[in-house]
């Protein structure tokens, strides 16, 4: 008997151990909620998060297509804020956002810069090119788009430097990796060690809107630190940090899928 009852235990010790496996493996999207609040956010914006929402937040900064894995794989995080919309139909196809939440946070634009002691003009082909993975990463789709649009992607397919994210992208600029960077406006103005050579037309991409969601099962709090990210004192922040903001935080209509 004493053998079938440690059999019996070590079977239903591997029972139990199964069952978590299982129920482990189909809780992407949910996550343990004894933790401070967290924010993922694409990496254009993550300065302007972390300054308003203080140091009681955890705010994590990348590409949105890699938050957004992160978040679908089960990321311990309450607030997401994209910088393009696939990611958010990506994550609502999952059911891991409140879609019926999203607000557009703040809109962007593009430029063309380099170092304050890079070239003057565009007129000469740049050695290379840094912008953001055309991939994967919202910069590198928008770049992408405006370089079809404007002709010049035949030219300088050649020698662009894909980055990781927006902040590589600056990066690889500011390392000397690149002649020039296409980066949103926001990374670029207002800053003495780069200079602008030109403002690309919004008419030449899709229009570049960050939208901020709750993520489904997010913690208690995220209602308050919503509302807080959305309020008029965070669009004036958001306004001085160059981002351009709508008068109002009412959710805005989803747009077709493209």
């Amino acid at each position: 008997m004493r053998v079938l009852d440690i059999e019996l235990a070590g079977l239903a010790g591997l029972v139990a151990l199964a069952t978590l496996l299982v129920f482990s493996s189909l809780s992407g999207c949910r996550a343990d909620r004894a933790r401070p609040l967290t924010i993922f956010t694409a990496s254009s914006t993550l300065s302007v998060v972390e300054e308003l929402v203080g140091g009681e937040i955890a705010v994590h900064g990348a590409a949105s297509s890699t938050l957004a894995r992160q978040i679908a794989a089960g990321a311990r995080a309450d607030l997401f804020i994209s910088a393009h919309p696939i990611w958010l139909r990506t994550l609502a196809e999952k059911n891991c956002i409140d879609r019926d939440r999203k607000q557009i946070f703040a809109r962007n634009s593009l430029v063309i810069a380099t170092r304050a002691e890079g070239p003057s003009d565009l007129e000469t082909l740049p050695r290379r090119v840094a912008i953001g993975d055309p991939a994967h990463v919202p910069l590198g789709i928008y770049a992408k788009q405006a370089l079809i649009s404007t002709g010049r992607w035949s030219e300088w397919r050649e020698r662009l430097l894909p980055a990781a994210d927006a902040r590589g992208a600056l990066e690889y600029l500011l390392l000397g990796e690149a002649d020039v960077a296409i980066l949103y406006r926001t990374d670029a103005v207002g800053r003495s060690d780069l200079r602008i050579l030109e403002e690309i037309d919004p008419a030449h991409h899709d229009p570049i809107e960050l939208w901020i969601v709750p993520v489904v099962g997010a913690a208690e709090g995220t209602t308050a630190l919503l509302e807080k990210l959305t309020s008029e004192a965070a669009r004036q922040m958001l306004l001085g940090h160059g981002f351009t903001v709508d008068p109002s935080s009412e959710p805005a209509p989803e747009r077709a899928g493209r």
